[in-house]
């Protein structure tokens, strides 16, 4: 794109580099990238000061680089990159319109934030996530922390240099940013917004653009896929009827019962058939629960359904149940019930033959002297498959939910984890 910025040029007074110049008339300083020197620009580009041994940084975007935000040509003029405390840096690039005047452009960690200075004065608490009005928003604290300039290249509105700190109190309003900054000679405010990272690059003519960043930038805003938020959206309408059904089953699902005899351990172990118990419909779902009130034990039951003098099915099933205290604290594992669900084909009378053994401890014994009961139910509707059924859809439902808590979790989660330390 045309250089929106007729471009000037000077040089260095101290070594003689060539330095464009690119900003308006209220560029105070002018620093030179090769040998460190600041120039005051309002004094015949005199040395003001000189920062030598002085390593350039690597950065997204170059000086004298023109591009579109907002629909304004800007230009970049300068930058300063910023340390704090813990060794965490980002770049401010200063960018000028000859219509909009000066702006700045924030790069920090792959994300951009589009800012500029305001005249707004708001009185800013140092308690995190703490709320105030500026610009007709409602902000939340985000930090504050103090950083130091690191490197400065350019033209700017004011003399930068190396050393400099700066006290910074920053509040957040997705996809707005609203920030105090502080020196030892002056107090600023810059309101900023976000701007998509590929956006800018594009702006820029970088048509190589880098990879998303992973983190989650202060003042980026969650932008939830129109995916997600149709697909939680149909599953709310199928939530709430599966939950009713799922309980409704639970409750009046369980079927009629057909069998209820208890045996003692003496029968299983010698083995033993049931009562006759008659099945009237074509292919009954049947549940049959065991219950026997075994102690730090275990018992095994070998079943076989019988019709008539053959039998037609078989199946096993066991219990075991341990409890005990170790360590001041009591546990237990296992269970003193089971079940087993299968399905009888044809209609007619049944009976069970049982035979079941037992020990106890862990590497089994003499059997305890604990009988069991049988619970026989036909026409059962098995509740777990609703339930989980219904847990889907609950979990679809909030799906997109809980994409934006943890998009937010991540958003505080640097400076949550720098108060707890």
């Amino acid at each position: 794109m045309n250089d929106p910025t007729p471009v000037r040029a000077v040089n260095c007074t101290q070594c003689g580099a060539p330095l464009k110049l690119h900003g308006g008339h209220r560029v105070r300083s002018l620093s030179c990238g090769s040998c460190g020197s600041v120039l005051d620009t309002k004094d015949e580009y005199q040395v003001v000061k000189q920062f030598a041994d002085i390593q350039r940084p690597q950065m997204p975007l170059e000086l004298g680089m023109q591009g579109k935000l907002k629909g304004i040509a800007f230009t970049i003029i300068g930058v300063v990159q910023y340390r704090d405390s813990e060794g965490y840096s980002w770049f401010e690039y200063q960018i000028f319109s000859p219509t909009h005047g000066y702006h700045w452009l924030v790069f920090s960690e792959g994300h951009f934030v589009f800012s500029r200075r305001v005249r707004e004065i708001v009185d800013l608490s140092l308690i995190q996530k703490t709320t105030f009005k500026a610009k007709g928003m409602t902000f939340k604290v985000y930090e504050s922390y103090e950083a130091s300039v690191y490197f400065v290249e350019g033209e700017l509105t004011y003399v930068a240099e190396v050393g400099n700190r700066v006290a910074v109190t920053e509040g957040i309003c997705p996809p707005y940013n609203f920030s105090r900054e502080r020196s030892d000679t002056e107090e600023e405010f810059q309101f900023g917004e976000y701007l998509d990272p590929s956006e800018v690059y594009r702006a820029f003519g970088i048509d190589e653009i880098p990879r998303s960043p992973r983190s989650v930038h202060a003042c980026q805003p969650y932008i939830a896929k129109p995916s997600s938020v149709s697909f939680s959206r149909m599953a709310r309408w199928f939530a709430i009827p599966t939950v009713i059904i799922a309980i409704a089953i639970a409750m009046f699902g369980g079927g009629s019962n057909l069998l209820d005899r208890q045996f003692n351990a003496q029968q299983m172990f010698d083995g033993t058939y049931s009562d006759e118990f008659t099945v009237s419909g074509v292919d009954s779902a049947m549940a049959l629960k065991l219950s026997s009130n075994v102690s730090n034990a275990w018992s095994w039951y070998d079943i076989s359904i019988v019709k008539g003098e053959h039998p037609i099915a078989t199946l096993s099933k066991g219990i075991s149940y341990y409890h005990g205290v170790e360590g001041g604290e009591s546990w237990r594992e296992g269970s003193q019930s089971t079940q087993a669900y299968f399905t009888l084909a044809d209609p007619g009378t049944y009976r069970f033959y049982i035979e079941g053994t037992g020990g106890t401890g862990e590497r089994g014994s003499k059997p305890q002297n604990k009988g069991v009961r049988f619970q026989l139910y036909e026409d059962v509707i098995v509740s777990r498959y609703f339930f989980i059924l219904a847990l889907i859809c609950i979990v679809a439902a909030l799906w997109e939910p809980i994409v934006r808590y943890r998009f937010e979790a991540k958003r505080w989660a640097p400076v949550l984890e720098d108060d707890d330390e």
